[in-house]
């Protein structure tokens, strides 16, 4: 549950131990500052756990995305599906579509030499227009890096021609009282909240993406519009002291008026992770 998982963050901030640092970061990289221990770091962002981290993301998207598409009806004139999940993962397999196989889907790429030679003249072009490439300055990502950029899931609208990246993130604690961030971290913005590091983190990764879809279906006369989603499962943040406080206050007071010798069973107004 949220600011009361076992963790050396909150170990720390309880009294029970001196240090909050990662025991798994520091056995990994001995000669360098660990993260603190907190949910979020065990959920996400410790490298000793990414193997099993992906496992448990995969898991509860696969579970995500079949309900979604399952529950997802509207139907079209012609009795097709109004929305379509090309890329929905299966009961047990996982898949994810490349940026390649989007652009063919809708129709921006043809595998063939010619046309994947095509799609990577207009990737460059697009990015010197819209000014994220110049030819002072070495460029990081190629036309093939950019193709091979995976959102978690996507999905079509035919009818009003949309094409949505869907990305799936699991719950985090605020960074609330932990250790500096640590040298060799690799994302540039800090934030002091998971929430808002993951959101600019994700949206910095596909935004030219999404705006070369749109680009490039205008150039061969469409007009394919396109927007991201981002979905949490479990507490998006951590609960607020106050509010958490009355809460408990106010189902104190009514407990006094019951007059049932069974104590009560209190349950908190959110649910805690899987």
């Amino acid at each position: 549950m949220s600011l009361q998982f076992p963790c050396a963050a909150n170990f720390k901030k309880w009294g029970w131990q001196e240090y909050d640092q990662c025991r798994l970061c520091k056995s990994l990289y001995p000669n360098q500052p660990a993260f603190s221990e907190w949910l979020g770091h065990i959920q996400g962002y410790c490298k000793a756990l990414q193997k099993s981290t992906t496992v448990v993301h995969h898991g509860i998207w696969r579970d995500l995305i079949m309900h979604i598409g399952k529950q997802s009806l509207e139907e079209i004139e012609d009795g097709s599906r109004k929305w379509s999940f090309p890329a929905s993962a299966g009961a047990i397999k996982h898949e994810e579509w490349e940026m390649r196989e989007i652009l063919a889907h809708i129709g921006l790429l043809v595998h063939t030499q010619e046309g994947r030679s095509a799609v990577g003249n207009d990737i460059t072009q697009f990015h010197y227009e819209m000014g994220y490439w110049n030819d002072d300055e070495c460029n990081d990502v190629t036309p093939e890096d950019f193709l091979k950029v995976r959102p978690d899931g996507v999905a079509f609208n035919a009818k009003v021609k949309v094409c949505v990246f869907l990305e799936f993130t699991r719950p985090m604690d605020l960074r609330d009282g932990i250790s500096k961030q640590p040298a060799w971290h690799t994302v540039v913005d800090w934030a002091p909240d998971w929430a808002q590091d993951k959101d600019l983190e994700k949206n910095t990764r596909y935004d030219s993406h999404l705006e070369f879809t749109s680009w490039a279906s205008k150039r061969k006369g469409g007009s394919l519009d396109h927007s991201s989603i981002k979905l949490y499962v479990g507490i998006r943040g951590s609960a607020i002291k106050t509010a958490w406080e009355n809460w408990l206050t106010k189902q104190k007071s009514q407990s006094h008026k019951s007059t049932s010798t069974q104590p009560p069973i209190f349950k908190p107004p959110f649910l805690s992770h899987e």
